[in-house]
């Protein structure tokens, strides 16, 4: 993979503001998120206010790196038009790093990071599955080629070292504003086996905050940013550091409150902080 190459993936990632602006603001018509049914920090279910305000809350972004062996791209059989991404993984940890002025560079177990206990990691949520760039060498000893892919349902066979992933191809990359030296393959030619690859994935989806009043009774809902915590090695929301400084947040902004409610979201994927 030439730097040329490389650096227009870190690019894209590095400019994007959330998985779901860059599909919408293109006309992908990304459905918007609901609400999780298990209560991170609260057994009620709040209900969501009809239109959720809207933070401007931004923080760090990351780009995930997964350097992966021997593999193949084939038909999943499941009528959608998906495919399987299935690949050697022996190292067994994502690469994390983030763009200029910070350049903070971690690993990440890469069990840990596909939430594979249920909860936390990244969040490969259907609706806002991550997009990624697989850069792979064919098999026939060919140059390089990519391919723009959505990622969803993850899986990481620690004991046989393997990766596989649901992949939606985008025929259509002007959806992620992806500019390369290269055409990306289409899926007219994608089905094929590889000798080694490069993932590179987007970070963390977008959510929704409440301020609680009591239960079912919310004093307002905020769609925010997620962002890498890069402490606890999964998403939280961006802007501000844990629960107590939301929960802070929404006494000074919302008179409802009287000082009274508490913050809490629910998205499973999410940090327990």
């Amino acid at each position: 993979m030439d730097q040329s190459q490389f650096d227009s993936i870190a690019r894209f990632f590095a400019v994007r503001k959330s998985r779901r602006e860059a599909l919408i603001a293109a006309g992908a018509g990304v459905a918007a998120l609901g609400i999780a049914g298990v209560a991170a920090h609260d057994e009620a279910t709040p209900e969501a206010s009809p239109v959720p305000v809207v933070l401007d809350a931004t923080g760090t972004e990351y780009l995930f790196v997964q350097t992966l062996g021997a593999g193949s791209l084939a038909p999943s059989g499941s009528g959608d038009g998906t495919m399987l991404l299935t690949a050697d993984h022996l190292a067994g940890q994502t690469l994390f790093f983030s763009d200029r002025p910070e350049r903070v560079v971690g690993m990440v177990p890469t069990e840990t990071f596909l939430g594979a206990s249920g909860t936390g990691g990244l969040g490969f949520t259907p609706s806002d599955a991550p997009n990624a760039a697989l850069v792979f060498a064919g098999s026939d000893g060919s140059a390089d080629q990519v391919a723009v892919v959505e990622l969803t349902d993850p899986r990481y066979d620690a004991t046989g070292g393997q990766v596989t992933y649901t992949v939606k191809l985008l025929d259509d990359v002007s959806q992620v504003y992806m500019t390369l030296e290269q055409t990306p393959v289409t899926a007219t030619d994608t089905a094929q086996d590889f000798t080694a690859a490069s993932l590179f994935i987007d970070d963390c989806p977008d959510g929704e905050i409440y301020c609680i009043i009591s239960y079912g009774n919310n004093a307002n809902v905020y769609s925010s940013g997620f962002c890498w915590d890069t402490g606890n090695l999964c998403c939280a929301p961006c802007g501000r550091d844990n629960l107590a400084d939301w929960t802070t947040y929404c006494n000074d902004n919302n008179p409802s409150c009287n000082g009274n409610c508490s913050a809490s979201y629910r998205e499973t994927w999410a940090c327990l902080t």
